[in-house]
């Protein structure tokens, strides 16, 4: 008895020691069930973003001078691969969900605060309606659950589709909590935001005079592709455009290097001068905006034509107060807007066909121009002196250069992108 009794004893006491620590009084600090310590930015930024990238180029058709590129998963390999990227945007819906996660660090502020939200103020938005902050992650969630059975299925058409359903749910989410489209408008009319001011034309003193400025935009390096659009996603598109391959006209540039669709302008304020009563006109034809790149002035009326035979939304994602949303039926009468502030660049998207984008540079005075096929581009009736000239490309972003004028002269000015992407937010 003496080999099994002992050991009985040693577990009597230590349950006695194990019952006296547990019958006293309880914890003042329990251990919480979550303890998050990232933000919904670091979830973002580490989890939703890059791996949603992944999977939106996972499935791509790129048409560039060497020829027609389509990728897709092909091995099993790739398909798993591509598979891992689907489940952590699955399960960083949960993790956004989790109680008393913060928007942001502590003094972590907006990049754009003329078009995006505070934290604080995100943080506000969730609390006052949980639940609509549960549905669009709900949403996401639903999206990638899509993008993973398209992967199981090994099915590259049908994750090129969950692809785009997947962007849909993130710009919800996007609209909603990081740059509304009422916050430019109220930024406005709180006097946040100002256009270029210039004089009444009684006090402007006549304009010596001219000189006009002339250059060439080049893009370096080996030309990129373009993706070529799914016009599958609306099959009224897709009869539309029947045996050709549309591409998205992103980067439009000729085999020496000729940049087209660049917004070339003059920074600074000018003396004022009347503005056109003409419209600056943007067809919708085969389901594409074109032109996808045009200036107008403030003040200027902006209209939008559609050329086919199916429904279209024009919807601008504004930083400065040019909103707008309309819905275009079918033979609908053309869709007239006039800025009120200047904006470098004002997107203008279709909520219905999800590729069609045109952008328009808003300026308060007449010295701009857009780059052609031939990337050169020509600014006409320039006052005289030393002015700072920008070119704009929707992937390449913004160069500057300094310019002196004279008065009956050409001063010419050449741009060079070094073919790196100049990234920028979602609108």
């Amino acid at each position: 008895m003496r080999g099994w009794a002992g050991p009985i004893v040693v577990g009597v006491c230590l349950l006695a020691a194990v019952a006296c620590s547990t019958s006293g009084p309880a914890r003042e600090n329990p251990r919480p069930e979550y303890r998050p310590t990232s933000t919904v930015k670091d979830i973002m930024d580490s989890m939703v973003d890059p791996n949603a990238d992944a999977i939106w180029d996972a499935v791509a058709v790129t048409v560039s001078a060497a020829g027609t590129e389509r990728k897709a998963p092909r091995t099993e390999d790739e398909w798993i691969d591509v598979r891992r990227h689907a489940i952590p945007i699955l399960e960083a819906t949960n993790l956004l969900l989790m109680p008393g996660r913060h928007v942001a660090r502590p003094g972590e502020k907006a990049e754009k605060p003329e078009i995006e939200l505070e934290p604080e103020q995100i943080e506000a938005l969730i609390e006052q309606d949980r639940q609509a902050f549960t549905t669009l992650a709900h949403g996401l969630h639903d999206a990638a659950s899509v993008v993973l059975k398209a992967i199981e299925a090994r099915d590259a058409q049908a994750l090129l589709f969950a692809g785009d359903g997947l962007d849909k749910a993130c710009e919800r989410c996007h609209l909603k909590y990081w740059y509304p489209p009422n916050k430019a408008a109220a930024a406005a009319s709180a006097g946040a935001v100002s256009g270029v001011a210039t004089k009444p034309a009684a006090e402007v003193a006549a304009i010596p005079q001219s000189g006009t400025i002339t250059g060439h935009v080049r893009l370096q390096g080996t030309l990129p592709g373009n993706p070529i659009i799914r016009m599958g996603v609306d099959p009224k598109c897709a009869s539309v455009n029947a045996g050709a391959s549309v591409v998205q006209e992103t980067v439009m540039a000729s085999a020496d290097g000729s940049l087209a669709n660049v917004f070339v302008s003059l920074k600074g304020s000018f003396a004022a001068s009347p503005v056109p009563s003409t419209p600056v006109i943007v067809e919708q034809q085969a389901c594409i905006y074109r032109p996808r790149v045009v200036g107008v002035r403030v003040g200027q009326p902006l209209e939008f034509r559609n050329g086919d035979a199916l429904l279209h939304n024009v919807r601008s994602a504004s930083s400065r107060g040019n909103e707008f949303n309309v819905g275009q039926p079918p033979a609908a009468p053309a869709f007239r807007f006039v800025p009120t502030q200047d904006e470098l660049m004002l997107r203008v998207k279709c909520d219905i066909h999800s590729w069609m984008t045109t952008y328009v540079g808003v300026v308060s005075h007449p010295y701009f121009a857009v780059s052609g096929a031939t990337g050169t581009f020509t600014i006409a009736n320039v006052p005289p002196g030393t002015h700072t000239i920008q070119a704009w490309h929707e992937r390449y972003g913004v160069l500057t250069r300094a310019v002196e004028v004279k008065a009956g002269a050409s001063a010419t000015v050449d741009f060079s992108y070094d073919g790196r992407s100049n990234p920028k937010p979602k609108t």
